[in-house]
C-alpha cells in the first residue's frame, strides 16, 4: 500500500516559464498544421498518403487552438463579481 507525502510541497514551474513554453507550442502545433496542408516539404510523394495531410493538418491546427484556450483559461484572473 502506497501512502502519501502530504507535507511536500509540490513543484511548480513559474507563471512566465508556463505562459512563454504555452505560447511557443501554440506556434508549432499551428505551423505544422499548416505545413501540413500546403505541403511545404512534399514529403508525401505517394498520392494514396494524401488524406493524411488533409486530416493531420486540421488536427494539429485544432490542437493548437485547444492549448490556446487552455493556456488563456488557467492564467485569466477569477472573477471577482462572486462574492
Amino acid at each position: 500500500m502506497k501512502y502519501r507525502d502530504y507535507g511536500k510541497p509540490k513543484f511548480v514551474l513559474p507563471l512566465s516559464f508556463r505562459i512563454t513554453f504555452g505560447i511557443f507550442m501554440i506556434l508549432v502545433f499551428g505551423f505544422v498544421g499548416l505545413m501540413l496542408l500546403l505541403n511545404w516539404f512534399n514529403v508525401i510523394y505517394d498520392p494514396a498518403w494524401n488524406w493524411l495531410r488533409w486530416v493531420g493538418g486540421p488536427i494539429f491546427i485544432l490542437y493548437g487552438f485547444s492549448r490556446a484556450y487552455r493556456l488563456y483559461k488557467s492564467t485569466a484572473p477569477e472573477d471577482a463579481s462572486e462574492e
